[in-house]
């Protein structure tokens, strides 16, 4: 019988399922990565993140909505790494905001998540760019809406998230110069899906190929074989900073003035993860020194 609506245990269970594929996924989303900068770490980022969320929703006995809400936000917020990571965090951010007041997920419920979870990560990236796993959210969450029109039923609208999302990630190339350039589409937007494709597998009950995707044709390319562009600010750097009156609004202003790009401002309670490619890393440092204690340091030279 299909599923109509979820507990938050089984809810749990399938965002497990889905952290799962995206793990076992990994490489071959790496081996897409050519934006914002060709490093190949897409897919190991985004894994690293979602498994920090498992490891807090785990750890719950007994999980309630609200109990789980809290640990996938937080949890995935603290083990966020890289860009993608970081928008991911933002993602599950937006999603539990909305989850953490329902006592079942059905389909009007998983839109409104969709919905909020678009919103949340587009705001916290700077400056927003389309043919990313940016747009394959929103593409998610207006296939949401349309499918919930319709009147579908839980697991019918996951099969339609599904189609809807693996054809945004087809436009990705025609979106970004880069990916054209590639031959590949956006690694971001891959990695969502495999969450999108393990949850769903755990709906049916069944296991997803690794080697399966879905309605999408591109050339795997190793990073290493693309080609290759100047990166201006090389160090890759991103913290936490705990602290008490954390203001996104003023640490974007503060940060825009540091030179750099790739910037991701993503603030919770009394944590802020901060993100940024730039070309003095301790000028990153010494601001977030001044909001509070320093977490989590990761400078990567690119």
């Amino acid at each position: 019988m299909k599923k109509s609506s979820l507990d938050a245990l089984q809810l749990r269970e399938m965002f497990i399922a889905g952290a799962s594929h995206l793990t076992a996924q990994k490489e071959l989303v790496d081996n897409l990565n050519v934006f914002p900068v060709p490093d190949g770490d897409t897919g190991t980022n985004m894994s690293l993140t979602v498994q920090a969320a498992v490891k807090e929703i785990s750890q719950i006995q007994d999980p309630s909505f609200q109990s789980l809400a809290k640990g996938l936000s937080m949890g995935a917020l603290m083990g966020a790494r890289g860009n993608s990571g970081v928008i991911l965090s933002q993602i599950f951010r937006g999603f539990s905001a909305v989850i953490g007041e329902m006592d079942q997920l059905d389909s009007p419920g998983l839109a409104r998540a969709l919905e909020h979870a678009a919103e949340v990560a587009y705001k916290a990236v700077i400056r927003p760019v389309e043919g990313t796993i940016l747009t394959i959210i929103r593409s998610l969450a207006e296939a949401a809406a349309e499918g919930v029109r319709r009147q579908m039923e839980l697991e019918d609208l996951m099969d339609f998230l599904r189609t809807s999302g693996y054809e945004a990630l087809e436009k990705t190339p025609e979106q970004l110069p880069a990916l054209k350039q590639a031959g590949v589409v956006d690694a971001g937007g891959k990695g969502l899906l495999c969450i999108l494709d393990g949850a769903i597998g755990w709906m049916k009950g069944e296991i997803p190929s690794v080697t399966e995707i879905p309605g999408v044709i591109y050339e795997e390319k190793l990073p290493s074989e693309l080609t290759e562009e100047d990166i201006t600010y090389p160090y890759c750097t991103e913290f936490i900073v705990r602290g008490s009156g954390l203001d996104k609004d003023r640490i974007i202003r503060d940060l825009e003035q540091i030179v750099g790009d790739s910037l991701v401002v993503a603030v919770q309670d009394d944590v802020a993860k901060i993100h940024m490619h730039t070309e003095n890393p301790g000028k990153l440092l010494e601001y977030g020194l001044s909001l509070g204690s320093l977490n989590n340091i990761k400078i990567d030279n690119m």
